[in-house]
């Protein structure tokens, strides 16, 4: 989608389809496209805000009506809070609606048994910013007043919303100074209980997303820290109780660009969760993902890349729907254009995960002194659906960086199934490798090591999957 930002995905099972809403340029103003399942256009984009300035909007999100089968979108134009409802067709159902005068950072979720939405968003007063909503029913209309979620002292701010089928009620999440704060709303619009603790300490919160497991009955709220460059998350209970603590969710060095986007993947029982990496090394710069499992284990030992793109630092803003017909998601995010000057909307859909065959190493430990055993293996999973040829084939090469001089820092250690030999696994495997087993480890110099593994395109030579685990050689 050209000359388009900051998109917004919601998915329609009824018709198989998304629609995504967006910035749009020229000109500047909320715009929508539907999107079939293969994630094709279903006829032209259209607008969805009636006015037009010089600035457009912020803080775009959409839910999904399953019930009369339409789409609300809110969002926040000139320091208001705007909504519209979009027929499954594309076309407007009713005007814009005004939700609130004063307010940003909007979110909404739809509860099907009272036909009814809860839209929530920050409203600032003189000395304090409040988190505030309104129930809007299905054909638009106030039901009746607003409702205060927390407007006590200090700063309470960006909330978002999932919405719990089970027992017809909301979770409110939101930064409140130095927490993330939840708050449970029923469908009626009633408090439920008193506000709770989801993190102690918010790690300078950036962005924050809400998904629910309607099969557990718990949701997942994720978050990215800015000067940690870290993706965070915990599970909370129905009831507002944490299930466990707080789960790390980007666990290697590489820093996570503070933009995050989750889904859950109702047929197996996961949790999607993906954010930008803005690395200078153009191997390792673009979206990474991980699945969380639903007893807040991580399905990978580390995260996956997702998509490699070019630029070093002009990629933001995803959204994630997920299609449980096809049981697959759909990606969207933004990137800039420098020809145009403006930024593109891209997509993906991520059929099944790991995309590609994907190589993850393993060692015993960090750090070695000559006489230690030392193990390296590593873990193959291929993708859950078929290749074109049906069974998935690559090459893998294994290798050791060591702190002696070239040539001899970097050489093969050996192929998984020998030089030129290509391994062949089936969908859905997963296996583990033994690399290297040593049970003493050799006299070699101190210092930085760093062992790799590359899975490549038997033909084209295409690198599918790269690792590496650095280890430290200690003087005995």
């Amino acid at each position: 989608m050209p000359s388009a930002a900051t998109p917004a995905l919601a998915y329609d099972p009824a018709n198989q389809r998304f629609l995504m809403a967006y910035e749009g340029y020229i000109p500047p103003r909320v715009q929508g496209q539907l999107l079939d399942a293969e994630g094709n256009w279903v006829g032209s984009s259209f607008f969805i805000s009636s006015r037009s300035f010089t600035v457009c909007c912020d803080d775009i999100k959409i839910t999904y009506d399953s019930v009369n089968r339409r789409f609300l979108v809110v969002w926040m134009e000139m320091g208001w809070i705007w909504g519209q409802l979009v027929n499954a067709d594309g076309t407007l159902f009713g005007a814009n609606l005004a939700i609130s005068f004063m307010g940003s950072s909007p979110s909404a979720a739809y509860d099907p048994v009272s036909q009814s939405f809860l839209v929530i968003w920050t409203e600032r007063g003189f000395f304090s910013e409040d988190i505030r909503g309104r129930r809007v029913g299905a054909d638009g209309s106030w039901i009746g007043f607003e409702i205060l979620i927390d407007v006590g002292p200090g700063v309470q701010r960006a909330p978002q919303i999932g919405y719990d089928s089970a027992n017809q009620r909301f979770l409110v999440a939101y930064d409140d100074g130095d927490q993330i704060s939840g708050r449970l709303v029923g469908a009626d619009g009633s408090l439920v209980g008193e506000k709770f603790q989801i993190a102690t300490s918010r790690e300078n919160l950036d962005r924050m997303v809400v998904a629910y497991d309607a099969a557990h009955r718990r949701f997942l709220v994720v978050w990215s820290a800015i000067y940690e460059y870290v993706v965070w998350g915990q599970l909370v209970n129905a009831d507002g109780t944490l299930f466990l603590g707080k789960l790390r969710i980007s666990t290697t060095a590489l820093a996570a660009w503070p933009s995050v986007a989750a889904a859950y993947d109702s047929a197996r029982q996961r949790f999607l969760v993906v954010w930008w990496v803005p690395d200078f090394d153009s191997r390792k710069r673009g979206y990474y993902g991980q699945q969380v499992n639903a007893d807040g284990t991580l399905f990978l030992d580390r995260e996956f890349l997702v998509s490699i793109t070019a630029l070093p630092d002009e990629t933001y803003a995803p959204a994630i729907a997920y299609d449980t017909a096809n049981q697959r998601f759909l990606m969207a995010w933004e990137t800039r254009n420098y020809e145009t000057t403006f930024t593109d909307i891209y997509g993906l859909l991520l059929a099944g995960l790991p995309l590609k065959p994907l190589a993850s190493l393993t060692l015993n430990a960090e750090s070695f002194r000559p006489g230690d055993p030392l193990n390296l293996d590593v873990r193959v999973l291929t993708p859950p659906h078929a290749s074109p040829l049906g069974n998935w084939s690559f090459e893998a090469a294994a290798w050791l960086e060591t702190p002696l001089e070239a040539p001899a820092d970097l050489f093969s250690l050996l192929h998984i199934g020998g030089p030129g030999h290509q391994v062949t696994l089936p969908p859905g495997s997963e296996r583990i490798f033994p690399l290297l087993h040593l049970s003493v480890l050799p006299p070699v110099p101190a210092g930085s090591y760093r062992f790799g593994i590359r899975l490549n395109h038997t033909i084209t030579r295409e690198q599918l999957s790269r690792d590496e685990a650095p280890f430290e050689v200690i003087s005995p």
